[in-house]
Order: structure tokens, then C-alpha cells, then sequence
């Protein structure tokens, strides 16, 4: 019996070990690195609006204009 409860035990190490392996090779990734540039230069108009909903059915909304340079 006490050598059924070994063998068990020594497959679910190296079951358990081999899927901590394959995690650790699949997290070191190896693929391509597709690096983006970015957002491209230039102005950009940026419209920003927030709306608060009060007591009382009040409704408070602001809005704002904005530019944006990106050199």
C-alpha cells in the first residue's frame, strides 16, 4: 500500500512540475514584437463633456474644447 501512495505521489510531482515548465516557457514568449510609432504628429481637437445628475431631477452638464499638439 505504502508503495501505491509513493508512485502517486511521484507522478503528481512531475505532473505538477511539468505544467509549472510549460507556464514558464509559454510566458517567455518568443513571438514577433510589433512595436506601434505612437499617435502621428499633428493638431487634434479634443471635445470633453461631464454630466451630474442631481436631486430632484436636476441635471448639471459642462462641456469643453480642447487642442491638442503632438510633436
Amino acid at each position: 500500500m505504502a508503495l501505491a501512495e509513493t508512485g502517486k505521489s511521484r507522478a503528481a510531482y512531475w505532473l505538477g512540475l511539468t505544467l509549472v515548465m510549460m507556464m514558464l516557457l509559454s510566458a517567455c514568449g518568443g513571438g514577433t514584437v510589433v512595436q506601434t510609432p505612437g499617435t502621428p504628429a499633428g493638431n487634434y481637437a479634443l471635445s470633453v463633456t461631464g454630466t451630474v445628475n442631481g436631486a430632484s431631477s436636476t441635471k448639471l452638464t459642462r462641456s469643453v474644447n480642447l487642442s491638442l499638439t503632438v510633436n
